[in-house]
């Protein structure tokens, strides 16, 4: 007798389930296999949950003097990449990654300071009002970095307005990139 009976699928603990196969063949049609897991309505709230969407934001603000193409020029101790009152989607549950995307503009470790505060409708516009200072990271010229701004976007809630601001530290390591957009992916 060959292992499992012909016609029965076998499973381990809550994954057990009998699928009879007609042809006794082994090969189950893709509803069956599906219906031996779970049923059609648990596959759909599995995927719900780890689906991940994401949204981009660019910068609509700023005091630096040049504005690319690409994005927004941070060369000196004064300049800022600002993301403006973006709005989080009515679908939001989880913040997956957060992250800001520069065009490095020289080879070297340059600093940079994240402030954002956000709150939604019904709540102070700074009911969160979150900092990360002094963040270094190493940049090669021309070459794409992610820089993660989750840190300060801690309590982010469906509806929330968020002003995101990205800014030169003036102490030392002062920038020299271009700061393109926010990423946002989340579930």
């Amino acid at each position: 007798m060959s292992y499992p009976p012909q016609g029965i699928v076998a499973g381990i603990g809550d994954m057990t389930k009998a699928v009879y196969d007609p042809d006794k063949d082994g090969k189950l049609a893709l509803a069956q296999l599906v219906n031996a897991v779970c049923s059609e309505a648990e596959a759909l709230n599995i995927a719900k949950s780890v689906v991940t969407k994401e949204f981009f934001v660019w910068v609509n603000e700023t005091e630096s003097i040049l504005i690319a193409t690409n994005g927004v020029l941070i060369a000196n101790a004064s300049e800022t990449a600002r993301f403006e009152k973006f709005i989080i989607p009515h679908d939001f549950t989880t913040l997956v990654e957060a992250v800001a995307i520069i065009q490095p503009a020289a080879t070297s470790t340059q600093r940079f300071d994240l402030i954002a505060t956000y709150g939604r409708i019904g709540e102070t516009f700074n009911t969160h009002n979150e900092m990360d200072l002094d963040i270094d990271t190493a940049m090669t010229v021309d070459v794409m970095i992610e820089i993660d701004v989750s840190g300060v976007l801690t309590s982010l809630s469906p509806g929330d307005s968020v002003a995101l601001v990205l800014m030169a530290d003036a102490t030392v390591n002062i920038p020299n990139c271009i700061v393109q957009c926010l990423r946002i992916k989340y579930s």
